[in-house]
């Protein structure tokens, strides 16, 4: 059993958020420093420092309007912030509450697919046991995504069940969804009733000409012209750094990316109506998001 609700996870409904929700053992690192006896009356100043860059946004987030005391955080207005501080490096979402839940389903998928690349790198700590294709531990994943200035790397697979897992944590349906070899998200929208596929591996979801967001099998079955929306701004890894193997040690920087997009638009679409197997398998989780369900269900287009 995961027990990843009550994993920290850095997606916020307020502004304010509080020290002790964002730094492990804030207590113990501010008020009682490593090395100091207890009777010694010390406490720590907290500092925030610069933004960083992340692979969907180089010039890293407008944190100008940020304040802060030793006790809490400001961040002003809703937003993705990516803060530098004494306390650790931290991947911030503040949600919109003037948004539906539809469209913050969409701003979690975005800032999911920002901060991620299309690399094999963390393969293995969300599948820790290659031979056992149904377990997946996207919890694992959890500490490096929100409190590091490091993106996660995983191929498309991975990064369905990391989004799909951070969405169930914030109470959405989510479905892991087979389209030939690719894989990506199915979201079900309270508001409008319906599920929507949100690929955060390629970082697009795909509307038709009435601008009406795509489920998979509206994708396949439409006779409408479908238009790509890049969530985020995904571009490709230089050879030599998108690595096919298990490789924890590898860092990202800007200087190992390539000035052109992982995926171009006609390719892509062509690649959802029309799976290489002419075929697409629906999963879902158990109630641990632990495992995958193999209860199948095939679509074909009509």
């Amino acid at each position: 059993m995961i027990r990843s609700r009550k994993r920290r996870f850095f997606i916020f409904d307020t502004v304010e958020v509080s020290w002790n929700n964002l730094a492990e053992n804030f207590d113990e690192v501010v008020n009682k420093p490593l090395g100091y006896p207890k009777f010694f009356d010390i406490k720590k100043k907290v500092f925030v420092g610069s933004s960083f860059p992340i692979p969907g946004n180089y010039k890293g987030s407008d944190n100008a309007h940020i304040t802060y005391n030793d006790e809490s955080i400001n961040f002003g207005r809703p937003g993705e912030y990516y803060i530098r501080t004494s306390l650790g490096s931290f991947k911030v979402l503040i949600l919109d509450n003037s948004k539906t839940k539809d469209e913050q389903a969409l701003s979690i998928g975005s800032f999911v697919s920002r901060n991620s690349l299309n690399c094999f790198a963390d393969a293995y700590k969300i599948r820790p046991y290659p031979q056992s294709y149904n377990y997946h531990r996207p919890d694992k994943l959890l500490k490096k995504f929100f409190s590091s200035d490091q993106p996660i790397a995983l191929h498309c697979g991975g990064m369905a069940d990391f989004l799909n897992h951070i969405l169930w944590k914030k109470g959405y349906r989510v479905q892991r969804v087979h389209i030939g070899t690719h894989v990506v998200s199915h979201v079900f929208f309270p508001d409008k009733k319906k599920w929507v596929m949100i690929d955060a591996d390629d970082g697009f979801i795909i509307q038709d000409d009435k601008e009406k967001y795509l489920s998979i099998e509206e994708i396949i079955n439409t006779d409408s012209e479908l238009h790509l929306v890049d969530i985020g701004g995904k571009k490709a890894l230089k050879d030599g750094y998108s690595l096919y193997i298990y490789t924890p040690e590898f860092t990202w920087t800007v200087d190992k990316m390539e000035d052109r997009p992982l995926l171009e638009e006609e390719r892509y679409i062509g690649i959802m109506k029309n799976p290489i197997d002419g075929r697409v398998i629906i999963n879902e989780y158990d109630k641990h998001f632990s495992w995958i369900n193999r209860t199948d269900r095939i679509i074909k287009k009509e």
